[in-house]
C-alpha cells in the first residue's frame, strides 16, 4: 500500500515524515496517526492541523498509545504510530507503521 514514494530532495528526517505522513493522510481515508506527545518533535503538525478527527495525542503513554493502535487496526483503520525508540536496542530513532 505504501510502496510507491518518490524522493523530492534533501531535508531533515523528521521533516519528510511529516511531509509524508500528511502525504499518506491524504490519499488513505482511514489512516489514524497517534503519538506519544512528539506532535512538533515529529513535523505531525500539518496532518495532526488537517486531519483532527484522525490524529491521536496520548501524551507519554507508549503502551497505551499501542493498545489504541491495535484497537483502531482491529476496527478497520490504518494506525501510524510515532514515538522515539530509545529503549530498542537496534537504537532505532524513529518508527511508524501498521499496528
Amino acid at each position: 500500500m505504501f510502496n510507491n514514494f518518490e524522493v523530492k530532495g534533501k531535508k531533515a528526517t523528521r521533516d519528510g515524515f511529516g511531509d509524508g505522513l500528511f502525504e499518506v493522510g491524504q490519499n488513505h481515508d482511514q489512516a489514524v496517526a497517534l503519538t506519544a506527545d512528539l506532535l512538533g518533535s515529529l513535523k505531525m503538525n500539518k496532518f495532526a492541523d488537517t486531519y483532527p478527527h484522525r490524529f491521536i495525542q496520548t501524551g507519554i503513554a507508549e503502551a497505551n498509545m499501542m493498545g489504541i493502535a491495535a484497537g483502531l487496526a482491529t476496527a478497520g483503520k490504518i494506525p501510524l504510530q510515532a514515538r522515539l525508540l530509545i529503549f530498542q536496542p537496534e537504537g532505532c530513532m524513529i518508527k511508524s507503521g501498521r499496528a
